[in-house]
């Protein structure tokens, strides 16, 4: 069995709209040929699980997040040995080689944020959401995220949960069922385990196969399962929650220890003045007031990171730039997406210049601004005619280099594609 895509060559407007007024975060729906689907070659899908597995040896937090479950029971040890490789040659290779392996086990195979080792997984999730928000003029509150469930299993291993995100589920290979209840049916549920038959009957059963999606909205219960043949799912999620004053305390934090480097303490001596603070807690607190005083300096950072936001459409997680050569005098430039302008946000004497969820700030100086602007108009340009812009002949030196330098940046962030000599 071959993996399907969801190559989109329909009108998408019509169907958000539709699906914004009837079934966001009201119902559970599976959409049969939805004119919305995530554009995704099979290849691109199995180079990213690849490269994903090949991160197993990262700290946790840096890169994808795996599990390998084998009839429920996560393994720990040699995990190298159950995950995708290059010699398997695509996803049906992997799924044939395993389930041969592992006959007749339950197995399953589990990636969050597989998005941040490919970014056209990354791309095609943001193509999605994209879509969603131009018709219903909102961006979830929480960040977004793609994983991927591959395996052969009566029902994932978690058990019936909930989780406080919109997901749209792509089947693209084998068929998948996700078994739902909502949100009132909570307190009845036997959740995190695998023995819910007492209430299978009262879910209701949902089957993905590669010519449907399936939405179910946050705080839904729900279950996967795949006991018939192995299964592959893609699932972008649309996170609800944000906590705004958490993100101020960690920029405050983080800028309150760039001021005062105070180590952690495993002991304190006990002196006669037990009312005196031990050593280091005056010092943090004169770094988190003097971190805190700076509150305009605070503001521009969480603009900076709402800007990136949004440029990335949710992700805060984010694919590896790409390695590119320079840009030379006689290149050209394009937008690789009219959708997605580059953004810039004046600050002091600097610009800040946002795109694919990236940010950098550059000196602002004459034809800066208008560089960008022409870059969005979306047509093709020569670096020649951007260095025309600044008229000083003193600066001009300065400008070539700088816009070289930005336009490098934005090349190895894919907001733009260079062509012509050397590129």
């Amino acid at each position: 069995m071959a993996v399907e895509t969801g190559i989109n060559t329909k009108e998408t407007t019509p169907f958000w709209h539709d699906f914004w007024s009837t079934g966001w975060d009201k119902k559970p729906m599976l959409l049969r040929d939805p004119a919305a689907r995530l554009d995704l070659a099979a290849e691109d899908l199995f180079n990213a699980v690849v490269q994903a597995a090949e991160t197993i040896e990262r700290p946790e937090g840096e890169g994808p997040r795996l599990r390998f479950y084998i009839d429920r029971r996560m393994v720990a040890a040699d995990l190298a040995e159950v995950l995708p490789r290059a010699s398997d040659r695509s996803i049906a290779g992997f799924i044939e080689r395993t389930e041969a392996e592992l006959a007749p086990h339950e197995w399953m195979l589990f990636i969050d944020q597989i998005h941040t080792v490919s970014f056209e997984i990354w791309s095609a999730a943001r193509d999605f959401i994209h879509g969603f928000a131009e018709a219903s003029h909102i961006l979830p509150a929480g960040p977004s995220d793609v994983d991927v469930f591959l395996g052969h299993y009566s029902n994932t291993p978690g058990g019936i949960h909930a989780d406080p995100c919109g997901n749209f589920m792509f089947t693209v290979y084998g068929t998948k069922g996700m078994r739902m209840w909502p949100p009132e049916a909570g307190p009845k549920l036997p959740q995190k385990t695998r023995k819910y038959e007492s209430v299978r009957d009262q879910g209701e059963l949902f089957t993905g196969d590669q010519s449907t999606a399936v939405y179910f909205p946050g705080r839904w219960y729900h279950v996967g399962e795949s006991p018939q043949e192995p299964s592959v799912s893609v699932n972008v999620a649309l996170f609800l929650e944000d906590d705004p004053m958490g993100k101020v305390i960690r920029e405050l934090r983080r800028r309150a220890q760039q001021k005062a480097s105070i180590p952690k303490r495993s002991t304190y001596e006990i002196s006669e003045n037990v009312a005196e603070l031990p050593e280091g807690y005056g010092e943090a607190v004169t770094a988190v007031a003097a971190a805190a005083g700076d509150s305009p300096s605070i503001l521009g950072a969480m603009h900076a990171a709402w800007m990136r936001r949004i440029t990335s459409y949710g992700f805060e997680s984010l694919p590896p730039v790409a390695t590119v050569d320079p840009v030379t005098d006689a290149s050209r430039v394009r937008l690789r997406d009219k959708r997605y302008p580059v953004l810039s946000q004046p600050n002091g004497g600097e610009i800040v210049v946002f795109a694919n969820g990236r940010s950098a700030s550059v000196k602002q100086i004459e034809g800066v601004a208008r560089a960008i602007e022409l870059v969005n108009v979306g047509d093709e340009i020569a670096v020649m005619d951007l260095f025309a812009l600044n008229r000083s002949t003193e600066l001009n030196g300065d400008f070539r280099d700088l816009v070289k330098a930005l336009l490098w940046r934005l090349r190895s962030w894919r907001a733009i594609t260079v062509s012509g000599v050397h590129s």
